[in-house]
């Protein structure tokens, strides 16, 4: 029975109210997630109080020490999810997504979308197309004897996968400050969702990953004609903020090669992956640093113990083979990591992780 598996002092949490989850929606755009952000990024969120905003008019005043009117500082408002623990929080973040969703429509247009999709389908219509990307894969698989399904090429709709980078930004709070942060596309392919991620955001670092030789190559290809064909289109602006970005395609193996641990968003299409290597990409993924954010395609971490991360949200997702669904993680902070930063005293708000 449930009182004998959690305790018998174990009390249900109440579920959540409309208030709380619109309070969670617009906290999170409020308080954003950057490379350095600190560790109590969802303490502030749900626990800390908040500033009203002073009314049309001028708040209120009183007589200073001179006699002459002084403003009066507004009391802060205390959090409605202060007796809310971060499980609970998290737990609800898909949910203060969809409620995001609605109250900000235009974050990502269809317009937007397709327009970025054109672009990138453009540079790839001449030999770099999911058929051409296929056959590069076979031969290359062929003459190796790589027989295993997981070298099996798979192509996400990017433009879903730019919305989804869009999303966060806009919506979620990641990547709010231009030329930081670290992309790393695991078993990069191509690089069409790499190209797209620097079409959303002026990284610092800009990575992908590709244990096939034939499609670095074919990946380098398409970056030099994005270079060339893409990216003098872009305003001054986004030209000045990408300048300095790190963009390369690396031939290796990232279950060898930990340099995608230092990504602060991290996408792995794991479509043909066994639960061996979906597990073990899991258990890898606990050294990414708080509040990185793991994109994955067609399998569910969680599923896989991953107890270190929780979902901001999944959608359906479009491929080159059929629909599957993408799942949007973000690493938590453990225990230590926000009693170190937090040095908090007896009786102060407790993470309850």
């Amino acid at each position: 029975m449930a009182s004998e598996e959690k305790g018998e002092d174990y009390v249900t949490p109440r579920p959540w109210t409309e208030k709380e989850i619109d309070y969670l929606a617009r906290r999170i755009g409020e308080v954003p997630a950057d490379p350095g952000v600190k560790l109590d990024r969802w303490v502030l969120i749900a626990h800390a109080p908040t500033i009203p905003p002073v009314p049309k008019g001028g708040g209120r005043f009183q007589a200073g020490p001179d006699g002459a009117p002084v403003p009066v500082a507004p009391k802060p408002i205390p959090s409605p999810l202060l007796h809310r623990s971060l499980p609970e929080v998290w737990a609800n973040v898909p949910k203060a997504h969809a409620r995001l969703l609605e109250t900000q429509p235009n974050a990502w247009r269809g317009a937007d979308e397709e327009r970025l999709r054109q672009r990138i389908e453009d540079l790839a219509r001449e030999d770099s197309t999911a058929k051409d990307a296929s056959e590069m894969c076979r031969e290359e698989r062929c003459k190796g004897m790589m027989v295993e399904e997981f070298w099996s090429y798979g192509e996400v709709d990017i433009g879903t996968f730019a919305s989804v980078l869009t999303r966060l930004k806009k919506l979620h709070g990641h990547m709010a400050r231009e030329t930081m942060g670290c992309f790393v596309d695991c078993g990069s392919g191509l690089g069409k969702p790499q190209i797209a991620a620097v079409l959303v955001h002026s990284w610092e670092k800009c990575l992908g990953i590709e244990g096939l030789k034939s499609l670095v190559q074919g990946a380098t290809t398409l970056l030099e004609r994005f270079n060339d064909a893409v990216f003098p289109t872009l305003s001054s602006k986004e030209r000045q903020n990408r300048e300095t970005m790190e963009v390369a395609f690396v031939h290796d193996d990232f279950y060898a090669d930990d340099s995608w641990l230092s990504g602060t968003v991290v996408y792995a299409d794991l479509t043909c992956f066994n639960p061996e290597l979906t597990a073990r990409f899991c258990d890898l993924s606990r050294e990414l640093s708080h509040g990185a954010v793991v994109i994955t395609l067609s399998k569910r971490l969680t599923d896989f113990g991953a107890d270190h991360l929780f979902l901001l949200w999944e959608e359906p997702a479009e491929t080159n083979w059929g629909e599957t669904v993408l799942y949007v993680y973000e690493r938590k902070p453990d225990e230590k990591e926000l009693q170190a930063l937090l040095k908090r005293k007896p009786g102060s708000v407790s993470s309850n992780l």
